[in-house]
C-alpha cells in the first residue's frame, strides 16, 4: 500500500545519445554506459519521477537501464516512465508550424513498450517521417493509436504566453486561434516551461484572460549533457531552473490525475500542511497477526461488503463516543466488543475527543445535503469560542466618544465667538523713545465662556 505524504519532484524532459539525429554532438556523452552519471545527478537533485524523451526515437535499453534505479534504496528515483519527444507539424493561423510534443506512456505493459521503436523506425533504422524532419498531425495520432498505450501529451511553451514572438517549436507558434484551440479542447495535458519568470508571466496572462483553470504548466530540464544536469549543457545556468512537484501516487494513473489538474502541480512542495493533525496509521491485530495500515493526509476510504465491520471500526477508533444522536447504547457497544473478541481482533488506535471533527453515518450525510446544511457554520459552530458580550466595551467606547464630541462642540463655539469679536489697531508712534507705556481710559475685556450654561460673560 502506497501513501502520498509529500509532492514528488519531477523531470519528464531529458535527452540521451539517441537524440543525435537532431542534436548531433550535444548528446554524445549520454550513452547507456554513462547512465549512472544521469542517475547520480537525479539523485543529487532529489528527482523522484523522470523520463528520457529523445527526439522522435525510443530506446528500450536506455529506458530500462535508468528504470533499474527505481528499486535502489540509495536512489531518489521512484518512477521512470517511457517517453518520446515528437516533432509534429500542425496547421497554424498562417501556415504549418512544427511543435515539439513530449509523450509520456503508461509503463504497466512492458511488451507494448518494447514495440514502440518498431513503429518509429523503418528497416534502415530511419525515422518514418512523412514531413521534413517531422510528423504530420495525422501521422502522429496514428502512431499513438498503434502504440496502444495510455499517453500524456506535454507541449513546448518555453516563452511566455503574452509574447508576440514565441520560440521556434513552441505551442503558441501556431498562432492565437490554434493555440486557443489547444487550450480549450485540452489537446495537451500540460505546457512545458523552463524559466521561473515565465510561470509568473503566464499566470498573469491566464488571470487576465480567464483561462486559469484550463491550462497546466510543468517544468522540464531539456538536458542534453548529463554531466551538467539540470542544465541543458555546460553553458546553461542551472540556478534558473525550478522543478515542478506533483501531488499523486507514483504511477501513470497518478501522473494523469496530477497533470490534468493545475492544483496538483506546483513549483514548490507545499501540498500538505506539515502541522496538520492526521492519523498516520491504524494499528490492529487480527488472529494473532499485527497490522499497521498507513493512512494519507486528506480523504481515506474504507471499502467492504455490508455487515463486514466498517462502522464497527470507526466506532472503535472514536472510543464509541459518537454524539450526533447521543452516545451508543450499552447494548450496541457490548455487541461490538463481543464481535471483536469472537474474531480475535484488537484495534489499538483510538482518537482523542479533540481529534474527532465529525462523525456522520450514511443517512446523516444524505440528510445534511438534502437539508442544505453544508455551510461552514453548520460544521464549525460547535468549535467556535463563546461569544464575547460587547456591552461593557460598548459603554466605555460611547463615553469616550461623548467626551470627544463635547470637546469639539465647545471648541467650535469658542472659535465662532472669536470670529464675531471686533478688531482695532494700537498706534505705536514714538514708542522707541518712551521710558514706559501706560494705558489711560482703556477698558480691558476678558471673555469667559461659561461651559455649564453655554453663556459668554464680559468682565
Amino acid at each position: 500500500m502506497k501513501v502520498v505524504d509529500s509532492g514528488y519532484k519531477i523531470d519528464l524532459h531529458i535527452h540521451s545519445i539517441c537524440s543525435r539525429g537532431k542534436d548531433k554532438g550535444k548528446v554524445a556523452f549520454n550513452t547507456v554506459e554513462n547512465i549512472s552519471v544521469l542517475a547520480g545527478k537525479l539523485n543529487e537533485n532529489g528527482v523522484q519521477i523522470c523520463a528520457i524523451t529523445d527526439h522522435d526515437i525510443f530506446d528500450y535499453d536506455m529506458y530500462s537501464a535508468l528504470k533499474k534505479y527505481e528499486t535502489l534504496a540509495t536512489s531518489s528515483i521512484v518512477k521512470v516512465f517511457p517517453g518520446v519527444e515528437f516533432s509534429v507539424e500542425f496547421q497554424g493561423d498562417s501556415g504549418t508550424k512544427v511543435v515539439h510534443v513530449i509523450a509520456i506512456f503508461d509503463d504497466t505493459d512492458d511488451e507494448k513498450i518494447r514495440k514502440i521503436s518498431s513503429y518509429l523506425l523503418n528497416e534502415k533504422n530511419e525515422v518514418v517521417y512523412d514531413r521534413e524532419q517531422a510528423f504530420s498531425e495525422e501521422k502522429f495520432l496514428s502512431l499513438l493509436r498503434k502504440f496502444d498505450l495510455d499517453t500524456v501529451l506535454i507541449a513546448h511553451q518555453k516563452s511566455t504566453l503574452s509574447t508576440t514572438r514565441p520560440y521556434k517549436n513552441d505551442a503558441k507558434s501556431v498562432g492565437e486561434a490554434r493555440f486557443s484551440e489547444f487550450v480549450y479542447t485540452d489537446y495537451f495535458e500540460a505546457f512545458e516551461f523552463k524559466n521561473k519568470k515565465n510561470e509568473v508571466f503566464n499566470k498573469s496572462f491566464l488571470n487576465a484572460n480567464n483561462m486559469v483553470d484550463n491550462i497546466r504548466f510543468i517544468t522540464g530540464s531539456d538536458c542534453h549533457d548529463w554531466r551538467y544536469y539540470p542544465g541543458i549543457d555546460e553553458h546553461d545556468n542551472t540556478d534558473d531552473f525550478v522543478y515542478s512537484y506533483v501531488k499523486c501516487l507514483p504511477n501513470f494513473r497518478g501522473l494523469v490525475m496530477a497533470i490534468t489538474d493545475h492544483r496538483r502541480i506546483k513549483t514548490n512542495n507545499s501540498f500538505f500542511n506539515p502541522t496538520a493533525t492526521y492519523i498516520q496509521n491504524i494499528s490492529m491485530e487480527a488472529d494473532g497477526i499485527n497490522y499497521e495500515i498507513p493512512l494519507s493526509r486528506g480523504i481515506n476510504v474504507i471499502i467492504g461488503d455490508n455487515s463486514i465491520g466498517k462502522s464497527l471500526l470507526l466506532h472503535k477508533l472514536t472510543g464509541y463516543r459518537k454524539q450526533q444522536d447521543g452516545p451508543l447504547t450499552k447494548q450496541v457497544v457490548a455487541g461490538y466488543n463481543k464481535y471483536l473478541k469472537k474474531n480475535k481482533i484488537e484495534i489499538f488506535t483510538e482518537l482523542a475527543v479533540s481529534e474527532v471533527f465529525a462523525f456522520d453515518m450514511q443517512g446523516e450525510v444524505r440528510s445534511k445535503f438534502e437539508q442544505e446544511k453544508i455551510k461552514s457554520d453548520d460544521f464549525l459552530k460547535v468549535y467556535y469560542p463563546t461569544a464575547i458580550n460587547p456591552e461593557p466595551y460598548k459603554e466605555k467606547l460611547q463615553r469616550k466618544l461623548q467626551q470627544i464630541y463635547t470637546y469639539l462642540e465647545e471648541k467650535y463655539a469658542i472659535e465662532t465667538l472669536e470670529e464675531q469679536l471686533g478688531r482695532f489697531h494700537i498706534l505705536a508712534e514714538d514708542t522707541d523713545q518712551a521710558e514706559s507705556l501706560s494705558f489711560v481710559g482703556i477698558v480691558a475685556m476678558v471673555l469667559v465662556y461659561n461651559y455649564g450654561h453655554g453663556k459668554l460673560n464680559i468682565l
